[in-house]
């Protein structure tokens, strides 16, 4: 349909101009472009490519929140991995204060 209604439209520019030419003194002018014409065309466009195409504001702020949603759960688990080691190495320590404690209350028994 587009291309039928620009075709037709050329046709008829061509047409008057080749009118005009042959009573004009100058003989070959430029196109004369109907404005409301040209306007209707380039919405329609403009139209058809929007209906076309995903609106690219939102899927670009989709793909951040969901670029967004990936980071903060990467992060979150290499937290609880830190966290996990914390209290690993915290039991470890607890582990070998209570056995240098036991040592030392068996040293002072057997010093007493």
């Amino acid at each position: 349909y587009l291309q039928a209604a620009w075709i037709a439209y050329l046709e008829r520019l061509q047409r008057s101009q080749s009118a005009a030419a042959t009573t004009a003194l100058l003989g070959r002018e430029p196109l004369h472009a109907d404005a409301k014409f040209c306007r209707t065309m380039r919405s329609f466009r403009d139209l058809r490519k929007k209906l076309m195409k995903p609106d690219d504001m939102v899927y670009r702020t989709f793909k951040e929140v969901l670029d967004t949603r990936t980071r903060l759960e990467n992060k979150l688990e290499d937290m609880d991995k830190k966290l996990d080691e914390m209290d690993a190495k915290f039991e470890h320590n607890i582990a070998a204060m209570n056995e240098l404690l036991q040592k030392n209350l068996k040293y002072l028994k057997h010093l007493s």
